[in-house]
């Protein structure tokens, strides 16, 4: 069945206590409305289509609509494509081998950090202290070596002990660049003469540096 059940969203008959009012859609309205699921060898990473009319042009209207995936191709994940006149996006789901016991989640007891291979957050996305403090303690920089087996525990646990109001993720960057990179991609982003002297030991070692950030642009600060 696609009936979802949100009766407790909606607990008088003016506004719900969510600050959800409920309108139905009239049969006319749904009337267009189509759903096909089946496998076809010319398309074979479609699932299914879901076709919904939208009856007013009010892109700042929310809506919700359940989907069926067949997942032909077993648990793991899939994709949902959104497409309405000019505004699209892709949603990520998880298709479960079977009933999850906490589907909706909960918040972590800890901290958790997401590993962003072959990224940095660009110049100007952020603020780092790690320029003028990179002596113990309180320093945000941290040399990556052969010496400490490139381990990053203790920068990462830096950030976590400045809060996030001060420290919301972290940079691995070369220490120096290798020649041909591109000249706007950051290498050490904690150099000054200071830094400069205390890391002569890493100079001819393969050397990563981990830099605690403040991010002060969430655009889109990846490259």
């Amino acid at each position: 069945s696609l009936y979802a059940n949100r009766s407790k969203v909606f607990e008088s008959d003016e506004d719900g206590e969510h600050g959800v009012t409920a309108i139905e859609y009239t049969a006319d309205t749904l009337s267009d409305d189509v759903r096909v699921a089946y496998y076809n060898s010319d398309y074979p990473w479609i699932e299914a289509v879901h076709r919904f009319t939208v009856e007013m042009k009010w892109a700042q209207e929310f809506d919700t609509a359940r989907f069926d995936i067949p997942a032909r191709a077993g648990s793991g994940e899939y994709l949902v494509h959104m497409v309405w006149r000019g505004y699209r996006d892709v949603i990520d789901v998880d298709v479960l081998p079977s009933e999850a016991n906490d589907r909706y989640g909960r918040a972590a007891s800890g901290v958790t950090w997401i590993k962003t291979d072959h990224c940095q957050y660009q110049r100007g996305t952020y603020e780092s202290e790690g320029r003028k403090s990179w002596r113990v303690p309180g320093r945000t920089c941290f040399p990556l070596w052969p010496g400490n087996e490139y381990n990053a525990s203790a920068c990462l646990q830096a950030c976590v002990d400045r809060g996030t109001s001060k420290c919301e993720a972290a940079n691995v960057v070369p220490l120096n660049n290798p020649s041909g990179v591109v000249d706007f991609l950051v290498s050490c982003q904690c150099c000054n003469s200071g830094f400069e002297r205390g890391t002569r030991v890493y100079k001819n070692k393969p050397t990563n540096l981990c830099v605690a950030l403040s991010i002060c642009r969430h655009d889109d600060p990846l490259i």
